[in-house]
């Protein structure tokens, strides 16, 4: 197998990004990767938490919509 390259791996990028969704949640202790998220009727698979440097006590969500 051959990794992507220059354009092709952008374009790749590109079409996974689409996909993700940033979440803006309070901070919490009892939650990680290994989670889901349901908002709206959909789910989410969790990809990464990360401590919101711009508003204390929260943190940013990244997550992918399961089909």
């Amino acid at each position: 197998a051959e990794g992507l390259k220059g354009a092709e791996y952008y374009a790749a990028a590109a079409i996974q990004k689409e996909h993700t969704i940033k979440f803006t949640i309070r901070h919490r202790e009892d939650i990680d990767e290994h989670m889901r998220l349901l908002f709206q009727g959909k789910t989410y698979e969790i990809e990464s938490i990360l401590p919101n440097y711009s508003r204390l006590h929260f943190l940013t969500v990244r997550a992918k919509a399961v089909k």
